[in-house]
């Protein structure tokens, strides 16, 4: 039973980021600065590096959202 609670929480964290990234603005904002400055050598390991770090952001969005949306209800239905 924990195993599926593990699964579902991380699927619908990665499907926010999805949502978060994909907006035309949000990719703009995000990939260009990536691919504008990165020397070659170093591209696998500061794409997997900024793929780390907008996925933990992304997540850490998601989990205020989460929460602001519980308080809302929580006043809603009170």
């Amino acid at each position: 039973m924990g195993r599926k609670r593990w699964f579902n929480s991380i699927s619908a964290n990665v499907f926010a980021v999805y949502l978060i990234t994909d907006h035309p603005q949000m990719r703009k904002f995000i990939f260009t600065p990536v691919t504008s400055r990165i020397e070659a050598d170093y591209y696998p390991l500061l794409y997997i590096g900024w793929a780390l770090c907008l996925m933990i952001v992304c997540i850490i969005i998601e989990m205020i959202r989460l929460r602001i949306d519980k308080s809302i209800f929580k006043k809603a239905n009170d």
